[in-house]
């Protein structure tokens, strides 16, 4: 697979920002989590980071 003259490195599946504790839409000013998969050389990455909506 191949993105951006990467080799290996395939589009973003998916990326979203949720609600912190519930996964539910986020708000302004509250905890959130900024969600993501993407593929790497036929491995599924999964991973997320704390982050807040302003």
């Amino acid at each position: 697979r191949r993105a951006g003259g990467r080799r290996g490195i395939a589009p973003v599946e998916y990326l979203e920002l949720r609600h912190g504790e519930t996964l539910g839409t986020p708000q302004p000013g509250r905890p959130a989590r900024l969600l993501v998969a993407a593929w790497l050389d036929g491995v599924r990455l999964i991973d997320n980071v704390a982050a807040t909506l302003r």
